[in-house]
């Protein structure tokens, strides 16, 4: 893409300073053709984190993904955390990062984060901490009925779904 000079898609929000924290329901429509290409850029998504138990995003496609980020990268968000809740989100295309990436998000945790009835098919590639949902789950959040499909590459600590879960 050559938005924004050929970086593609700016991510909504910055970590841990403006988060995503409101409501985002895609109503089942579909986002297309999403690109990011920032291999120098942490936090990479179609939100660079979100935060909180105001924070949820639901009944969202989002089709023919291209994301490349740095640590912290996933097609959905960087990073996940702190009770917001994720729901009906379905994700097709591909991403790449450094320690840290996931197809939904590169880290979900922290404080009773709901993450249920997602779907991704995504290829993944990264460093540490690679999964095809994400790359490090943990810190009593929680997921269920969500899956993964797509290949998964990393140089370490790797998985299909989950790349670490503490």
């Amino acid at each position: 893409s050559s938005a924004n000079g050929g970086l593609g898609w700016n991510p909504i929000g910055v970590w841990n300073s403006s988060d995503f924290t409101g409501t985002l329901d895609g109503g089942g429509f579909s986002i297309d053709d999403v690109v990011i290409n920032r291999p120098s850029t942490q936090f990479c998504g179609l939100f660079a984190s979100i935060r909180g138990s105001s924070a949820e995003v639901k009944n969202l496609n989002i089709n023919n993904a291209d994301v490349t980020g740095s640590t912290y990268s996933g097609v959905l968000s960087g990073y996940v955390f702190e009770n917001p809740t994720i729901f009906g989100v379905e994700i097709h295309g591909e991403v790449s990062g450094g320690d840290y990436t996931g197809g939904m998000a590169g880290v979900i945790q922290n404080n009773a984060t709901n993450v249920y009835e997602c779907t991704t098919d995504v290829l993944v590639s990264g460093l540490n901490y690679v999964g095809g949902f994400c790359g490090q789950f943990g810190n009593d959040a929680i997921i269920y009925e969500n899956k993964s499909i797509g290949n998964v590459s990393g140089t370490g600590t790797v998985g299909g779904f989950i790349g670490r879960s503490y």
